[in-house]
């Protein structure tokens, strides 16, 4: 059996047909970091046999997915991820002279059942397929001078062998030049609100999934969602008291990360990413003081529904993908 290093493996993810069921990927992922991967649950057998060991056996109760992947953010394949994300994409062709070109906005299905994909994983070693992937966790690093790069977790089916041959599509990746960062009194006033000079910022959500375990089986017979939680910071430098004032009053605010591509899609659209809270509260705030540096400010938020907008959050991907 030959060795291999981690850049060997290729990651590929689909969207079933059918809730749960096999699908080979629409798009492989050039990932940087994967640690989705087999897991089983196991129940100790503990009775008295006149010995002070505490259990004679051990049984598999529980099989299944779990781990996710890092990569940089890809105009195409990110769709896919969004959708698994919210639930929900209505996607739109511009006017011309871009029609090709698509917005594809993503908002949140309020259910428990989410939109399910299907991950690929091939190494030199072996070649696994893991059905109902639900996204449980999605986080994004935007940080100055650098790519963008998301992590998202799954929980999931557990794998099954399956034959695939990797093909990786040409794809525009958001750069943190790209990306503008706006702090409004509420969604309304983002458009005309100034973007802020920003060091670095972090933007994550939390679904809570749960596998539905059931009499009968050792595998999952639903994986579903509980909750959506927003949380992030961002790193600015420190020189007024607004954000502390904010933070210390309570203050509700809107914000938006829009990240538009220098790249040209269509005849003249441009590959984007905007991503808008309704209505954030400072959640904590700290500034770092040390003698020899510029004075910066973090900034932590937490996201809330936003009742006069009827929305917590919402993002618009434009791209030349028509439909995931």
């Amino acid at each position: 059996m030959s060795k291999y290093l981690g850049r060997n493996i290729s990651v590929g993810l689909g969207k079933p047909a059918t809730r749960g069921t096999a699908k080979t990927p629409d798009y492989w992922i050039p990932v940087t970091k994967l640690d989705h991967s087999d897991k089983s649950e196991k129940a100790d057998l503990s009775a008295g046999l006149g010995t002070s060991v505490p259990a004679f056996d051990s049984v598999v109760t529980s099989t299944y997915g779990k781990g996710g992947f890092s990569a940089y953010m890809g105009d195409k394949h990110l769709g896919l991820i969004l959708l698994g994300l919210f639930g929900t994409d209505t996607p739109t062709a511009e006017s011309a002279p871009n029609a090709l070109a698509y917005d594809h906005a993503f908002t949140v299905t309020d259910n428990a059942i989410n939109q399910d994909l299907a991950i690929t994983v091939k190494n030199p070693v072996d070649n696994k397929e893991y059905d109902l992937s639900m996204l449980d966790s999605f986080e994004i690093k935007f940080e100055a001078k650098k790519v963008l790069e998301y992590t998202a977790g799954f929980s999931s089916k557990g794998g099954s062998a399956v034959v695939s041959t990797p093909a990786f599509a040409v794809e525009n990746y958001f750069k943190a030049s790209d990306v503008s960062f706006k702090v409004a009194a509420n969604l309304a006033g983002l458009a005309a609100a100034s973007p802020l000079n920003v060091k670095s910022a972090n933007l994550k959500i939390e679904k809570s999934v749960e596998n539905y375990d059931v009499l009968g089986s050792t595998t999952p017979n639903d994986i579903n969602n509980k909750s959506f939680k927003i949380t992030g910071n961002f790193v600015i430098a420190h020189e007024a008291s607004t954000y502390e004032a904010s933070y210390l009053a309570g203050t509700s605010q809107a914000l938006r990360f829009d990240a538009v591509s220098s790249a040209t899609i269509a005849t003249s659209a441009h590959p984007e990413l905007k991503i808008d809270l309704a209505k954030v509260v400072f959640s904590d705030y700290a500034r770092d003081n040390s003698i020899d540096n510029i004075v910066f400010e973090t900034v932590s938020f937490t996201g809330y529904y936003s009742i006069a907008d009827a929305k917590a959050i919402t993002a618009t991907l434009t791209n030349l993908v028509a439909a995931y």
